[in-house]
């Protein structure tokens, strides 16, 4: 038997040293509370008429520190306090443990959190660019895992956009033949990695975004000739460096047959929409929580922006299903239970509180990528 202290809450169950165990007793302890554990079970109980208390557990106080743009907040005791501006410049990225506190400026920085030795563990995502006349892809930075200065794992998301390249680029329904006629119009690309979640062992999965859009009007035709003249595609997926999970596929084409008669062009079109099925990908939170959600059969090429009838259903790292919300899976960065049927999240870098089924905006930006209670709360308000 010995004494832990409890970091977070779900139902009739507690984590302490980073275990799910089942609460025994009369009193449900807090996040912050110490409770006795004997690795399976916590214990704790209050006085009871002329009987002794088996266990007093002693409330830490503490806080959970938000970075809301320039303005440093402290949400304790269900509110949220505000400390004033950063003492030094701005910071686009925050994370903490219960002693320490790290800010950063790289826009690359996915998600980041300390090790059980005090060193950060950061994911960091890809932006692509593309060189249209080589037909190539590269991520200039990131694409990593790193603790400190030391790199842990390298992923690579380009193979998946010379996947989809030549799928549209080269599409003819009828003829294996590329139809590099579409290569001198007007190509846009845009590939990122719209979110992730990092472990302490470097582990990670991200959520990828392939946008592929091209139109090329042909100013001289030669029949007989087919020609693709418009090629568009957008594809999601979850990636852990290794395996790929479709998500969301769209493909649009447009082509022209220019026949030798003196009839116009035949246009034809091919439209194709593909989703996974509801609830069969897990796209991981910080702190082992997990969010189930649906395919996507109406979307179009912001759906990141504009998610149309995407509903993320979060579950708690013990597997019960806490609350749902209606936002893209990617939008939501982080969850904590703070009561009863009451969580704080972080979503589209904005803080909610969702309580009983209704969600309320608490600020306009949260840069937290966790939202983790600290007892060494000097080091949190020395940065004011």
């Amino acid at each position: 038997m010995r004494q832990a202290q409890v970091t977070d809450v779900s139902g009739r169950h507690v984590c302490v040293s980073g275990k799910w165990v089942t609460c025994i007793g009369n009193k449900m302890p807090s996040v912050g509370d110490l409770v006795w554990t004997d690795g399976r079970c916590a214990y704790g109980n209050e006085q009871e008429g002329s009987g002794s208390s088996v266990v007093c557990s002693a409330r830490t106080k503490g806080g959970i520190p938000i970075l809301s743009g320039r303005e440093c907040y402290l949400y304790q005791q269900n509110q949220l306090k505000d400390l004033g501006p950063l003492a030094h410049g701005w910071a686009s990225s925050m994370t903490n443990d219960r002693r320490r506190v790290e800010l950063s400026h790289d826009y690359l920085r996915l998600d980041a959190d300390f090790d059980g030795e005090g060193n950060l563990v950061v994911l960091e995502g890809a932006d692509l660019d593309y060189n249209r006349w080589e037909e190539q892809f590269y991520a200039p930075k990131g694409s990593c895992v790193r603790k400190g200065d030391d790199v842990l794992r390298t992923y690579d998301i380009s193979p998946f956009a010379y996947d989809m390249y030549h799928e549209i680029a080269y599409h003819d329904p009828t003829d294996v033949n590329p139809m590099p006629g579409l290569l001198s119009g007007i190509v846009t690309f845009k590939g990122q990695t719209l979110g992730g979640t990092v472990e302490k062992d470097g582990t990670f999965k991200l959520m990828v975004r392939l946008l592929y859009d091209a139109d090329a009007p042909p100013s001289i035709v030669v029949p007989p000739l087919e020609l693709l003249v418009e090629g568009f595609g957008v594809d999601y997926f979850l990636f852990d460096g290794t395996t790929a999970e479709p998500w969301c596929k769209k493909r649009f084409y447009r082509w022209y047959t220019y026949t030798l008669t003196s009839e116009g062009p035949i246009e034809h079109v091919e439209n194709e929409t593909w989703c996974a099925e509801n609830g069969s990908l897990r796209y991981p939170l910080p702190g082992g929580w997990y969010i189930l959600f649906d395919g996507i059969g109406d979307f179009d090429s912001y759906i990141g922006e504009n998610c149309k009838n995407c509903v993320s259903h979060i579950f708690a790292p013990d597997g019960t299903l806490a609350l749902s919300v209606p936002f893209a899976p990617h939008d939501v960065k982080a969850v904590r239970r703070i009561g009863d049927r009451r969580y704080l999240l972080v979503i589209r870098y904005k803080l909610y509180r969702w309580e009983d089924g209704t969600l309320r905006k608490l600020a306009d930006a949260c840069y937290n990528f966790r939202l983790q209670e600290m007892t060494n709360l000097k080091a949190w308000k020395g940065l004011v």
